[in-house]
């Protein structure tokens, strides 16, 4: 008995270094996994080809709202500029341009407050103003990513804690996309080459193409996480009360996966990316049988004389059409 059980021990050990690789995304996602239909065979040929190009940022845009309350507008104003102005001043401290730092204005509106009017028998609410609320973004741009922590580091001294987003910025666009139609034609030529091999001729063929771009950054790519812990048996057996503690929600970088795609160039990440696909198909339709063209010849008309002895003679008549 001592050995079956050591046996059955070992057989778990490569399962629990599996799950330590998987992480604690499994216990909150589920894995489908779809069967293979067998494919009915059609005259029709389509060559889909699905490529993908994972690119690191050139530039990023970080926007921060800024808002304060005051009790006139002119104070309002002020107070807001003036803490606006220290971030500025810091961000050049920090190697960044005057032209790398944009302020947008997003609201002005009065802030109201209740007071109570009493009455003989009741009571009336009123809303009177009693100040200004004002609401700026701050936009700022960089080229290195590390200095995002100075950034939030210098908002925060200054009592900015709203980071609304990280907007990813991508240089030669063109020379990506590319590199993407390179990879793709390369991929297609391949399945061209298989379907030849097994006695297809494309010459018999009508083609039809059609492409289909995107590009997924960062900020689309983020997941909701909950960590996810079981109850103590303990608990249950003592029969105490079972207090549930409230899961801490997460995000993680959750990227595009490889599965469906053909190629992917640069598929080695370690920070967040921007990933542009591109989607190829080439179909291919038989080309309609052209109809057959009938020939007529027109025959003259023939003359034949009876003779006495009972054959039949041909006589050679000329005739004009």
């Amino acid at each position: 008995m001592k050995f079956r059980i050591i046996i059955l021990a070992l057989s778990l050990i490569p399962q629990l270094l599996l799950a330590q690789h998987m992480g604690n995304q499994n216990y909150v996602a589920t894995n489908s996994r779809a069967h293979a239909r067998a494919i009915q065979p059609s005259p029709h040929v389509t060559l889909e080809v699905n490529a993908m190009m994972n690119v690191k940022a050139s530039s990023y845009t970080a926007v921060f709202n800024v808002t304060q309350v005051g009790e006139t507008s002119e104070s309002t104003n002020s107070l807001i500029n003036s803490r606006i102005q220290k971030i500025v001043s810091g961000a050049l401290e920090l190697g960044l341009d005057q032209e790398d730092i944009h302020v947008d204005m997003i609201s002005f509106v009065p802030v109201y407050e209740v007071e109570v009017e009493k009455k003989l028998f009741s009571k009336t609410y009123n809303e009177v103003p009693k100040g200004f609320e004002i609401q700026k973004n701050i936009h700022i741009n960089y080229r290195k990513h590390g200095i995002l922590d100075h950034i939030i580091t210098l908002c925060a001294d200054n009592e900015i804690y709203d980071l609304v987003k990280v907007d990813y910025f991508v240089d030669d666009l063109e020379s990506v996309y590319d590199s993407l139609q390179q990879a793709a034609l390369r991929v297609v030529e391949s399945k061209k080459a298989f379907y030849q091999a097994v006695g297809m001729d494309f010459e018999q063929f009508n083609m039809i193409f059609s492409e289909k771009r995107a590009a997924i950054t960062p900020h689309d790519a983020y997941s909701n996480y909950q960590a996810f812990s079981s109850y103590s048996l303990d608990a249950v057996k003592q029969k105490q009360g079972l207090k549930e503690v409230k899961k801490k929600t997460s995000l993680f970088y959750n990227p595009i996966s490889y599965k469906n795609f053909d190629v992917v160039i640069n598929p080695e990440i370690n920070e967040p990316v921007v990933q542009f696909t591109l989607n190829v198909k080439v179909h291919y339709s038989p080309k309609p049988q052209q109809p057959k063209v009938r020939e007529v010849v027109k025959e003259k008309n023939r003359y034949f004389m009876l003779m006495e002895d009972g054959n039949m003679k041909e006589l050679k008549v000329e005739c004009e059409d």
